[in-house]
């Protein structure tokens, strides 16, 4: 922290004491008057020896606190302080990031209540009036533990456990579930190094070929990524630097709390794993491997508010030196039967609302704040407390840390944000700052996973329904063509063509919004033209806010045209689906080099399959004369073909890598006029696409039995079309 400077060196000049101290009102008259000796006595004192190498504001500050007598004036200037609403700045390090300067002393003295609108406008000034959540299932790959902890009851012993760990088929059998319901995370939560410990652990691992329970861990990481698609997260603990490194392969974020820098707890006397340094080291080393690492603190358990400032400075130092700290959680106790601390009183709501606020104050912007939903039954405090994240919810599996605490239902959780005046978004495991930055990030063996489940802000895909890993395989018996067909789970978001019921894009009436969105709509509203960026935001529109915009668009299109909606009732001849280019988001072209993707190329949009039976119809009526000459022969009569035509076209297709091998020839005339698409078959006034057409694939001896019809040419009488028999259907 020494590289981080004040961006100001006297309290008296203080642009934002300053304008605090301009009168708001009658009640606020003597604020002025109180600012004015604070600033006098900051201006006028010195320092002394003893405080040469403390920055000058802390100085000040501290002289003109320590002058202030009474207790009425050290509440008021504490008062206009945390009023600020713009926290004094540092200036910013190599990496970018931001953290306000804030005194741990006045921060220690302040109440829950004092701190919260403080930090809650820093997280709208941060992350908007967005909070997201996490859609995961929970995987306890093993309950067994060498840590004994005086609150925890997901660690149990052997005897509880028909088996030491989960078996493979366990493990896929839970995210598979979680999968069906549409979650993107699977949280793997086991106990620290159990082998190390109990025999029987040591024993199941060999007997299955596993080095340890982190190989373990590796591996059944690696199966639920490539089986069900679900993102990993790691929750090991304190595990080394190869092993973070290891994890990073098939895990996209990872995860260890903090919990506590105090080494002397009774909670963690049976703890080896919990000891501050191997804690810090674990954090430091997830720095360096750049890997996405959730941490946290545990509120309640023994430690005081002094604790867990420290903690949190901490987790800020090791941040601003790597960047890699994506999210923090701040975890309130509560006991447990069973427990060593069964009869501890749980942790106090008001200490537990101002650590949140306290974390927003002190942690930098681009550090997501959580406290676990269902430890809470007053969702609009947590909110009013700073955070923007209510971390995994799962809903299939329960929480095995909290077994006695079921997570909240989504559309509870939903309705509680969005009356808080925010909306609920989904995420990924990975958050967005590091999900859009790969390269640095993620694993290049995870890059396609992790942007299949994301959006374009980085966020996890909000369509309803499963999404499942796409797998093909060699057709046994092909009947279109298509030498491969999808096999596995089918995914069921619905996109366009799919059976499944489309979403429902604007959910009726909305509640009120804020924030960005809109102060943009207010813009928009008021006449002005929107910018890039004012764009950028409104497809950043979530819930009651895409309810807001489609109001507004609603409104002006009835300014510009009123209630009347136009249609035009049109018809799309599909002339050929024949295409060179194989675009791979493409199911309408076809072609000989991509038949083991697409099929059998449409010869017209009046063939028939070869297998399909034809059906009689009656003779086409020949045209008038002087109706045909002036008007050009459709695009349908030309480019109809034979069912025998289109089966030796098939044929021509599949053997199109021999025929490249041979030099083409020119074709003749006559073969030119042969063609049943004729490069001269286009007549005045013809659309321009039909000047030039592919020549067909028959062979010579082909071409001289099809019978022929030559164009029509202005002021020409076109040839009647042909009748067709009950059998056949001739070519044109």
């Amino acid at each position: 922290m020494a590289d981080w400077v004040p961006l100001i060196g006297n309290l008296g000049h203080h642009p934002v004491l300053d304008e605090a101290a301009e009168p708001r009102g009658e009640d606020r008259a003597g604020d002025a008057e109180v600012v004015a000796e604070v600033v006098e006595s900051a201006n006028t004192a010195k320092p002394s020896a003893d405080d040469e190498d403390r920055p000058a504001i802390a100085d000040d500050a501290e002289r003109a606190l320590d002058r202030l007598t009474t207790l009425i004036a050290r509440t008021l200037a504490h008062a206009l302080i945390l009023r600020c609403r713009r926290p004094i700045v540092l200036k910013q390090n190599s990496l970018g990031y931001g953290s306000p300067m804030t005194d741990d002393r006045l921060l220690l003295e302040a109440s829950a209540t004092d701190l919260m609108p403080e930090a809650a406008a820093r997280r709208d000034h941060a992350f908007g009036t967005r909070v997201t959540y996490s859609p995961k299932v929970f995987i306890p790959l093993t309950m067994l533990c060498r840590d004994s902890c005086g609150y925890c009851t997901f660690a149990q012993p052997p005897a509880r456990l028909a088996s030491p760990y989960l078996t493979p088929e366990q493990v896929l059998t839970i995210a598979r579930h979680g999968a069906r319901t549409g979650c993107h995370e699977a949280l793997f939560t086991l106990g620290e190094a159990p082998e190390e410990r109990y025999r029987v652990a040591g024993d199941w691992l060999k007997h299955n070929g596993y080095d340890s329970t982190i190989h373990y861990l590796h591996e059944m990481a690696r199966l639920v990524l490539d089986e069900t698609g679900l993102l990993p997260h790691a929750n090991a603990g304190a595990i080394s630097r190869d092993d973070l490194a290891l994890l990073r392969t098939v895990s996209p974020s990872q995860g260890m709390m903090v919990e506590t820098l105090r080494d002397d707890l009774p909670c963690h006397r049976g703890a080896p794993d919990k000891t501050p340094e191997r804690r810090l080291a674990t954090l430091e080393w997830a720095g360096e491997l750049s890997i996405p690492f959730t941490t946290g603190v545990l509120v309640g358990i023994g430690e005081n508010r002094a604790d867990r400032l420290a903690a949190l400075r901490a987790i800020t130092e090791s941040h601003l030196r790597h960047g890699h700290v994506q999210e923090v959680i701040v975890q309130n106790f509560l006991p447990k039967p069973g427990t060593a601390m069964r009869d501890e009183p749980p942790c106090d709501t008001d200490e537990f609302l101002w650590t949140i606020a306290a974390a927003r104050l002190i942690l930098p912007d681009d550090i997501h704040l959580q406290a676990p939903p269902n430890l809470s039954d007053d969702f609009a405090r947590l909110i009013g407390a700073g955070i923007d994240d209510w971390g995994g919810v799962s809903p299939v599996t329960a929480d095995h840390v909290n077994p006695e605490r079921p997570w909240p239902a989504l559309d509870r959780l939903r309705e509680a944000t969005e009356a808080a005046g925010h909306t609920l978004a989904p995420r990924l495991t990975v958050h967005p700052e590091h999900a859009l930055d790969p390269d640095r990030w993620i694993d290049p063996n995870l890059h396609f996973a992790v942007l299949d489940r994301s959006d374009a802000e980085g966020l996890g895909r909000d369509d309803p329904g499963a999404i499942w890993p796409e797998r093909a395989t060699a057709a046994d018996v092909v009947h279109d063509g298509a030498e491969v067909v999808l096999i596995g789970h089918r995914s069921t978001a619905w996109y366009s063509g799919a059976t499944e019921e489309p979403p429902v894009l604007v959910p009726g009436s909305g509640s009120r919004i804020d924030g960005p969105v809109q102060r943009v709509l207010d813009r928009v509203r008021a006449g002005e033209i929107a910018e890039h960026d004012d764009i950028v935001t409104l497809f950043s529109a979530r819930g009651p806010e895409v309810v807001a915009v489609a109001e507004l668009a609603d409104e002006l299109r009835y300014e510009a045209v009123g209630d009347t909606v136009t249609w035009v009732h049109n018809r799309n001849i599909n002339y050929t689906n024949v295409c060179t280019f194989k675009c791979r988001f493409c199911g309408f072209s076809k072609g000989p080099m991509s038949l083991n993707l697409r099929g059998t190329p449409t010869c017209s949009p009046s063939t028939t399959s070869p297998n399909e039976p034809t059906r009689p119809k009656p003779s086409a009526p020949p045209r008038s004369p002087s109706k045909a000459a002036s008007t050009p022969t459709s695009m349908a009569t030309t480019t109809s073909m034979s069912p025998a035509l289109c089966a030796r076209r098939r044929r021509a297709c599949t053997s199109t890598a021999s025929r490249r091998s041979r030099s083409p020839k020119a074709p003749a005339a006559s073969e030119r006029t042969s063609s049943p698409i004729s490069d001269d078959s286009a007549t005045p006034g013809s659309p321009p696409f039909l000047a030039r057409q592919p020549r067909s694939s028959m062979t010579r001896s082909e071409r001289s039995s099809a019978p022929t019809r030559s164009p029509p040419t202005n002021g020409s009488t076109a040839t009647p079309p042909p009748t067709r028999s009950d059998s056949t259907r001739t070519s044109p």
